[in-house]
């Protein structure tokens, strides 16, 4: 079980540097954690109860992009997260809305299985500080 929900996957034609310029206009900025480099790209959307995390890498046939967020945060991030993936649908066209739909179910089911293993109260954290919330102080017992 991870902490992170990325199961939106999209593969675009632009290069990373013009999908990156594309996600800033939508509310996104880079993410000082990671190293930016020309072929990949690091952003986040930092929302009042949510934070939304993207990562634009290169590929031989354009930008993969992976859209995640933790399943810590409350469960309305999910209509922020569908909005920006409508959003990208509508600029590009990668994903059907049957697969949406099908990512969404699947989203259900892992927030379940966190709130099984971890409880139902939410945290605003990004992926990285999910796992030193929940994860590194149970490794640093061993």
């Amino acid at each position: 079980m991870g902490v992170e929900a990325h199961r939106i996957a999209l593969a675009c034609a632009r290069p990373v540097s013009e999908l990156a310029l594309a996600l800033r206009r939508g509310g996104f900025t880079d993410d000082p954690r990671y190293l930016a480099t020309r072929e990949a790209m690091y952003l986040r959307r930092d929302e009042p109860e949510h934070v939304l995390e993207c990562e634009l890498y290169a590929t031989e046939r354009g930008t993969h992009l992976a859209l995640r967020f933790a399943l810590c945060q409350p469960a309305t991030v999910d209509r922020s997260f569908v909005h920006v993936v409508r959003w990208l649908l509508g600029e590009h066209g990668a994903m059907t809305q049957e697969s949406l739909e099908d990512n969404l179910r699947e989203l259900h089911a892992a927030r379940a299985t966190w709130q099984e293993m971890f409880g139902r109260e939410t945290f605003r954290l990004t992926c990285l500080e999910a796992v030193e919330r929940f994860f590194a102080p149970t490794w640093q017992r061993r």
